[in-house]
Parts: structure tokens; C-alpha cells; sequence
């Protein structure tokens, strides 16, 4: 019996290694499962946001250059833009700029220029005019000078936004000014948020690019950035950002954060100068998929007790079979010895009465023999 209790013993030491390893084996897996499908899931979210970010970008200048090329051949612009008429040029236009702000609150900027880039007439700020740009907007004097319609974000003497800088030239071809439209970043960072819940957003411009502001501010910097709009959730990241990541996946107290570093927006050459950095909470997801997985284990557990629990009683119901199975051979086997002993004992009798049968023989041939002599009378008394 000590052999049957030490092999339970040994299988259920070795059914426990085997559900150790496998039990790290699947922790480990689902930590990897864990991570596939959180990449998995910043991979796709990124590839979403890039692309409603390019379209955005892309629609807002066919939007723009569409609506500058109303005004290329309308003479009476044209004339007011040459006249430098600026009193009546805003009167000409005012209803277009209130209907355009209407159609979209972003538009911040409709400035008009000369073709020496010096302003004839900001929509946005009536009172600031003829001043000469060409030091400060390079967009503006290369779109000027080439004749060349341009798109990008650069920082001008009163605002931070997107600008579409459209050359004007008429039927005959003959270059007049330039019509430009700025739109603040917080457009961009509105048509991100209708795509996506749970999502913040910060905006950053480089410092560098800010000098040419007339009215400075102090803003907190993050590397060579300025952050122009911020939220609490950045200074729970911040010291886990990495701007040279298209995205990231942060985790930090108990929360966890898909992170887009990729949205910038280029100066006309094409040189990153401001960016939106999305952050999008995942904790519930990320908690719903480990819960389950947590469950998963406490299953897996509770099978592996269910089995032990099995094996015990398995084992001892095997346990008592061979206590009775032992007893009745040890009845058997003391049955098979008493009639073993029996069947010797016989044996020997027999044998004792063989024994003894002879000479009682031998003693009763001779009273016989002696008998009929006597009988006979042939026996002889002196013999």
C-alpha cells in the first residue's frame, strides 16, 4: 500500500509541475496577447487619425483655393485690391467674410495682400494695415514671387493658424495680390474628436516659430515646443512622451493611454512646426480584456483543483478494491493452506495404516495357518 500511496503521490506532484508550467506558459501568452492586441489597436487608431487628419487637411485648402477663385475675376475686387481702397474693399467683401466665419467659427485670418506682400486689408483686423510681410511670412513671399499657390501653418503678427495663400491673377494673367485664409488648429482638432471618444488632445507649436507674434505670451515648453493647448492628462505622460514615436502606448496610474505623436502640420516647406498630439484613454478595454483573461485563469484553476479532487477519490476508491481484493486472497490463500495441510495429514494417515496393515497381516495369515493345523490336527506342539 505504501507503493500505491506513493504513486498518487508522484502523479499528482507531477499533474501540479505540469499546471505550473502551463499556468506561466498562458500568463506569459496572454501578456503578449495582451500587447498584440494593444498595438494592434494603436496601429489601426493611428492609421484612423492620420487619415481624417490628411483628408482635413486636404479639404480645407480645395475648400479655400475654391472659394479664392470666385474672387480672381471679379473686376471690381480687382480694382479696389490695385486702388489699395481699403474702406470700401472691406464694405465689397464684408458680407463673404460674415458668411464664411458663419459656415465655419475656425476662420480666423482673410488677409490681402500687394504683390510686395505688404497688406492692403485684413478682414480680421481692419485696423492694421500696409504693413510690408516679406521679412516675416516667407509662405507669403514665395507664393508672391512664384505666382504659386501654398498651404501650411506659420505664425503671423497676430495669430497661429493654417494658411492658404492663393496668388490673384486675372483672365489676361496679370498677377494683383494674393488672398490668404487662416484657420486655427482648433478646426482640426474638433473633426478629430467626432471621430473618436474617449479622446483628448494638446496643441504644440515650436518656440522658434513664435517670435513673429506682436503680442507675446508665456506658454509651459515641452522640448522645443510651446504648448498652446493643454490638458491635466499631459502631466501624467509627459515624462513617458517621445515625439520621435509615431504613437505610444503609455500606462500610468492604473490608467492607460494611446498616444498619436504623427498629426503635424509643415510650413510650406514641408518642415514640421506644430503638431496635435492625441491622447485616447483605453483603461476601460484594456481592464475589460484583462478581466477576462483573469477569469480565464481562475477557471483554469478550479479545473486543476477539480482534477486533483478527482484523483484523490479515484485513488482511493482504487485503494480500497486492492485492501479488498488483498483480503480475499489471503482467505483464499489460508483456505488453500488448510486444505493443503488436510490433504498432507490424509496422506500420512494413509500412509501410517499401510504401514500397519502389513504386519497385521503377516499376524493374521499366521493365526489362520495355526488355526487349520491345529484343526488338521498336523500341528506339532514339540516343534
Amino acid at each position: 500500500m505504501d507503493k500505491l500511496a506513493n504513486l498518487k503521490l508522484r502523479f499528482i506532484i507531477v499533474v501540479t509541475v505540469i499546471f505550473i508550467v502551463s499556468f506561466l506558459l498562458q500568463l506569459y501568452y496572454d501578456y503578449k496577447q495582451i500587447n498584440s492586441m494593444t498595438y494592434d489597436k494603436l496601429d489601426t487608431f493611428s492609421k484612423e487619425i492620420n487619415l481624417v487628419f490628411k483628408d482635413d487637411l486636404k479639404d480645407i485648402v480645395n475648400r479655400y483655393n475654391a472659394i479664392t477663385s470666385h474672387y480672381q475675376d471679379d473686376e471690381v475686387f480687382e480694382k479696389l485690391i490695385r486702388e489699395r481702397n481699403r474702406l470700401k474693399l472691406y464694405e465689397y467683401i464684408k458680407n463673404d467674410y460674415n458668411s464664411l466665419k458663419e459656415v465655419d467659427e475656425h476662420l480666423y485670418v482673410m488677409h490681402l495682400f500687394d504683390t510686395k506682400n505688404t497688406t492692403v486689408l485684413r478682414m480680421h483686423n481692419p485696423q492694421s494695415y500696409n504693413d510690408d510681410l516679406t521679412q516675416l511670412r516667407p509662405m507669403l513671399k514665395y507664393a508672391n514671387e512664384n505666382r504659386v499657390k501654398q498651404s501650411g501653418f506659420e505664425v503671423g503678427k497676430n495669430g497661429m493658424t493654417y494658411r492658404i495663400s492663393t496668388p490673384l491673377i486675372n483672365k489676361a494673367g496679370e498677377h494683383y495680390g494674393l488672398l490668404e485664409y487662416g484657420v486655427e488648429l482648433t478646426y482640426f482638432v474638433e473633426e478629430l474628436l467626432e471621430h473618436s471618444s474617449n479622446t483628448k488632445t494638446l496643441i504644440f507649436i515650436k518656440t522658434k516659430n513664435m517670435d513673429s507674434l506682436a503680442v507675446k505670451k508665456e506658454y509651459e515648453t515641452f522640448n522645443d515646443y510651446s504648448i498652446i493647448q493643454s490638458l491635466p492628462v499631459f502631466e501624467q505622460i509627459k515624462s513617458k512622451l517621445n515625439f520621435t514615436k509615431e504613437y505610444q502606448y503609455i500606462e500610468h496610474n492604473s490608467k492607460s493611454y494611446m498616444i498619436i505623436n504623427s498629426l503635424n502640420f509643415n510650413s510650406f516647406a514641408d518642415k514640421a512646426v506644430a503638431k496635435i498630439l492625441v491622447v485616447k484613454d483605453i483603461t476601460e478595454s484594456i481592464n475589460e480584456y484583462k478581466n477576462s483573461l483573469y477569469f480565464t485563469n481562475i477557471v483554469n484553476f478550479l479545473i486543476f483543483f477539480i482534477v486533483i479532487i478527482i484523483v484523490h477519490i479515484e485513488f482511493n476508491k482504487y485503494n480500497k478494491r486492492i485492501y479488498k481484493l488483498r483480503d480475499n486472497l489471503q482467505k483464499k490463500d489460508q483456505q488453500l493452506f488448510n486444505q493443503s495441510r488436510q490433504a498432507q495429514m490424509g496422506e500420512m494417515i494413509s500412509m501410517i495404516a499401510h504401514q500397519w496393515r502389513q504386519p497385521l497381516g503377516a499376524i493374521s495369515s499366521t493365526v489362520v495357518n495355526l488355526q487349520m493345523k491345529l484343526e488338521l490336527e498336523a500341528f506339532d506342539l514339540n516343534t
